[in-house]
């Protein structure tokens, strides 16, 4: 073989080399929504009771807390005849990951969650009272059953409500693009269990100036569900499980995360990427790794 050829084999190599990671490549991505949604229900005597974080509305929301208790809402409790209204702070049934995802399987549609009983708490602003709550919900399906009995500790027993709730998820893909700073990609995500709920738009996340293998910050944007509203949100850290490895996590927090409300609501969510791509295979996956052909990687 002559030195012109063997010239042309390496400047070909080369070039394979430096434009390998400028492809785009395909990330899991997962999307999920500290708040529930608790419908609202119907209980002893015919009374009902709504949950909502809205001083204007019913939105069935059950939203974190993490404090004394890991969610808190609103409540209206009405019989019909004397509506009473109060603060519930309420834990949700958390602490379980028999996958070892790094998540509450109470927030994953794929594990189901057995029988499992949590307490609380509730003020009405002339009585405060308990609350115990009942979950279950089937593996494979976003909808459960939370039955919620309440006692008030000056007026007593003030009923029983079976409420059914839904966890709010998304799953789909992001492809990405890596570069040397910032990596640049396309979200695309169908809601579980309900195929006409989508959410997709750009993400860019810039890579931490001192570690950027392990920590990137998504840029403030906007993803647009199916009904063609914007889902903007700010700035958000994503680091990577030094202990996964392949996964990185973020909170992402929307202006609205539920636009099909009148108020602001839904707000708190997690992004998690899992991405199988090591072209180096050097335990750093191509999402957050250095490109070939990078300033930190120059091919002998």
């Amino acid at each position: 073989m002559g030195m012109k050829k063997i010239s042309l084999l390496l400047l070909g190599f080369l070039a394979g080399l430096s434009f390998a990671n400028l492809h785009a490549e395909t990330a899991q991505a997962r999307l999920f929504c500290y708040s529930v949604r608790v419908h609202g229900a119907t209980g002893t005597g015919g009374a009902t009771l709504d949950l909502t974080t809205s001083p204007n509305i019913i939105n069935d929301e059950l939203a974190p807390y993490f404090s004394t208790r890991t969610h808190y809402c609103a409540f209206v409790l009405d019989d019909g005849s004397f509506p009473i209204e109060g603060t519930m702070y309420l834990d949700a049934p958390l602490g379980l990951d028999a996958n070892d995802d790094g998540f509450d399987d109470f927030f994953d549609t794929t594990r189901g969650v057995a029988i499992t009983s949590t307490a609380g708490t509730f003020n009405t602003g002339f009585s405060t009272g308990t609350v115990t709550a009942q979950w279950i919900r089937s593996a494979g399906s976003k909808n459960g059953t939370c039955v919620l009995s309440l006692t008030d500790n000056s007026f007593g027993y003030l009923g029983t409500f079976n409420h059914s709730f839904e966890i709010l998820e998304y799953k789909g893909v992001l492809t990405y693009t890596p570069a040397a700073t910032n990596v640049t990609g396309s979200l695309s995500l169908t809601r579980a269990g309900s195929a006409l709920e989508t959410l997709a738009g750009p993400a860019q996340f810039n890579k931490s100036p001192t570690i950027p293998a392990d920590e990137l910050e998504l840029q403030a944007g906007g993803w647009t569900n199916a009904a063609s509203q914007a889902l903007t949100f700010v700035v958000a850290t994503v680091d990577r499980d030094l202990i996964r490895q392949t996964n990185y996590y973020g909170v992402v927090l929307f202006d609205d995360g539920e636009p099909a409300t009148a108020d602001a609501d839904y707000s708190l969510w997690v992004l998690s990427l899992d991405d199988a791509n090591d072209s180096d295979h050097d335990g750093v996956p191509n999402f957050s790794d250095a490109p070939a052909g990078g300033a930190a990687r120059k091919p002998v």
